[in-house]
């Protein structure tokens, strides 16, 4: 599984690729205070995180989540 959002051009790098420990997903992801949307990425399929509940609509009529960095 895989992040990708408008903090690296929506695209699927090795980079960006989620580590499974037992049950939860992780990454570390240095990003400077902004607000960033994005999904994840598992095989063709895009979620969004069912986790977080802020969410914008995209341009392809579903929904991305926010991340607000302080």
């Amino acid at each position: 599984m895989y992040v990708a959002g408008n903090f690296n051009n929506w695209q699927k790098e090795e980079r960006y690729k989620l580590r499974k420990m037992g049950e939860i997903w992780s990454i570390n992801l240095p990003l400077e205070k902004g607000e960033y949307c994005y999904k994840f990425l598992t095989g063709d399929t895009w979620l969004t995180d069912p986790h977080n509940k802020l969410a914008e609509n995209d341009s392809f009529g579903g929904k991305n989540s926010l991340l607000l960095v302080d």
